[in-house]
């Protein structure tokens, strides 16, 4: 990581911000802040220009998603470090990186180098995929629900019962036996 990259942290605890920060500063990477507040970060947003961000999402009582839809509409990468409940996150931030607290500043830093790797690959930029950003906005927040992001080594992928394959990842939600299915010999119409 060159010295040019700029971290925003924003947690409310003091020892883990400052644990944060100071991993990060092993790695020649400059924070921003830590920040505690939504406020606080909502500004820093505002006045420095930054390649990303650790976020907690329970700062002092209040619920960092400003921060989180700020941080997503600049798309700058982040990760989010909470100890607040991950199964409440609403579904557009249901794919975004994340560790659980208590952990180890090192594991929060190992994640954020994962995100920094492959900025194209985003989880929290869902909307960039051609096929997800095609799904109407109601089935896509039904497969965010359930979905959950696993990592992959580059060209491979999981078929049917977890076997790993060549081809491309496929999530499958379960399908109702009223669903109605499309016949196998069914096509598809031509493209225009």
């Amino acid at each position: 990581m060159s010295a040019a990259l700029k971290i925003l942290v924003v947690e409310d605890e003091f020892h883990i911000a400052a644990e944060i920060a100071n991993a990060l500063r092993a790695r020649a990477i400059s924070v921003v802040g830590p920040v505690p507040t939504v406020d606080a970060a909502m500004t820093a947003l505002a006045e420095h220009r930054v390649d990303g961000a650790i976020l907690d999402l329970n700062l002092q009582g209040q619920l960092a998603y400003p921060v989180a839809d700020a941080l997503a509409q600049r798309r700058i990468p982040f990760v989010i470090a909470s100890g607040y409940d991950l199964r409440s996150i609403p579904s557009r931030y249901k794919l975004v990186p994340r560790i659980e607290k208590p952990f180890a500043a090192d594991n929060v830093i190992t994640l954020w180098d994962r995100v920094a790797l492959k900025p194209k690959a985003a989880a929290q930029d869902v909307l960039r995929n051609k096929i997800l950003s095609a799904m109407e906005s109601a089935d896509l927040e039904r497969l965010l629900a359930v979905a959950e992001p696993i990592s992959l080594p580059k060209g491979a992928s999981i078929g049917p019962r977890g076997r790993a394959k060549s081809t491309t990842a496929i999530f499958s939600p379960p399908v109702s036996p009223s669903a109605k299915r499309r016949p196998a010999t069914a096509r598809r119409p031509p493209l225009a």
